[in-house]
């Protein structure tokens, strides 16, 4: 159970456990960044930094094919 106030790196353990999610099951980047009608360039970086970008965030939330809300993906918001 999670327990709030999150410190930096439980929000930042979060953000990454998330964004694994996200892209196992959009199958791998490139099938995510073509559901997003993004740059593959772009999940790369959000893969290499380890959280996903705000407007990243929103925009899975709107996607009917993924599961997870922006809330997951960026408790910060």
């Amino acid at each position: 159970m999670i327990q709030y106030p999150l410190n930096l790196k439980q929000i930042g353990e979060l953000q990454k456990g998330s964004l694994n999610l996200l892209i196992e099951e959009a199958g791998n980047p490139s099938h995510l960044a073509r559901m997003l009608g993004l740059p593959v360039s772009t999940v790369h970086g959000w893969s290499q930094r380890g959280r996903i970008s705000k407007e990243g965030a929103m925009l899975v939330e709107r996607c009917a094919n993924l599961s997870l809300t922006a809330k997951e993906l960026r408790p910060d918001l």
